[in-house]
């Protein structure tokens, strides 16, 4: 019996669960709170660690386990992956797993590969922002509700150490980070990658709306054909060469801030959670791919038949 082991299993999971479950396998849920959706068996474990994870997961057979799957973001990516690597089983890799956790980790990853990010540094009380000019951004190191809880600041006021202390209240690790607020535009790049190698690709444009210096909303659209080659050909070379550095397995997204023809990576996202793309740009552009599927399909290997549904999934 062929088991495929779920890193969370709530209600935002319920769709890729019953991917799962179409396509035959039986689902082992991993969630510290009781599953959305029937599952062949849940383990009640926080996503948060990855230890006591691959610890739990000892009572069962080991071999049976044919993928790990992950439609969450922040900590529970960087266990489905240390969790997949004990199995010996595809998964993002290291690199984007730390790139997707951590804002700190991220732009350090960024300077270590000469890909051009946004400067982020940890912040623990106004004095640490005294040399900053303009308006800055404050956000949880790392987060677990996606855009939520970050902050627009026109330059540091006397409320400014209240946002600084909700970053590091919602951040998992106690820590805000800041940096500065880019003008531009919100251009995100989708890939599908098979052991470092990217397979499918496609770009779309986010519009966000801000009210009282916090996100309140956002929409997304395909925006190819209004990137600037230039910065096209930025985006998708930074973004192959982190996905063969992690030898990538699997969805991955990259969040670029273009702006003055410049490329800035400022977030990257294993998986397929977050932003309804899937129910939205994909659903909408690519009508003859089931996505959620295709995510199962790569995590547990099966290679040919990925490929199979791409190069018959293309629009005519």
């Amino acid at each position: 019996m062929n088991f495929l082991l779920s890193i969370a299993c709530g209600k935002g999971q319920v769709s890729h669960l019953n991917a799962a479950k179409s396509l035959g396998y039986k689902v082992i849920g991993v969630d510290r709170n009781k599953c959305a959706t029937n599952v062949y068996r849940h383990i009640q474990q926080s996503t948060y660690s990855a230890e006591a994870c691959i610890d739990a997961i000892k009572k069962v057979d080991q071999n049976s386990i044919v993928g790990v799957i992950c439609r969450a973001s922040g900590p529970a990516i960087a266990t489905a992956n240390k969790v997949a690597k004990k199995l010996h089983l595809p998964r993002c890799g290291d690199l984007i797993a730390r790139m997707a956790q951590s804002k700190l980790g991220l732009f350090h990853a960024c300077m270590d590969l000469s890909i051009q990010g946004v400067k982020t540094r940890a912040v623990d009380c106004v004095k640490d922002l005294e040399n900053f000019n303009g308006k800055l951004l404050v956000k949880p190191d790392v987060g677990v509700d996606g855009k939520k809880d970050i902050y627009i600041l026109d330059g540091v006021k006397k409320d400014t150490a209240v946002f600084i202390e909700k970053a590091k209240f919602r951040s998992i690790n106690g820590v805000a980070v800041v940096s500065p607020f880019i003008e531009g535009r919100d251009i995100g790049f989708a890939t599908l990658s098979l052991n470092g190698q990217c397979v499918w690709q496609c770009f779309y444009e986010e519009s966000v709306k801000w009210l009282n210096d916090a996100i309140i909303n956002s929409s997304m659209s395909m925006g190819e054909a209004q990137i600037p080659n230039p910065v096209r050909l930025e985006i998708i070379n930074s973004s192959l060469e982190i996905i063969r550095c992690s030898s990538a397995t699997g969805f991955v997204y990259f969040s670029f801030r273009v702006s003055n023809s410049q490329a800035y990576l400022y977030e990257v996202n294993s998986g397929l959670a977050g932003d309804g793309l899937v129910e939205s740009i994909f659903h909408d552009n690519f009508p003859k791919i089931n996505f959620l599927e295709l995510d199962v399909l790569a995590m547990c290997n099966r290679f040919d038949d990925i490929m199979k549904i791409i190069n018959g999934g293309k629009n005519d």
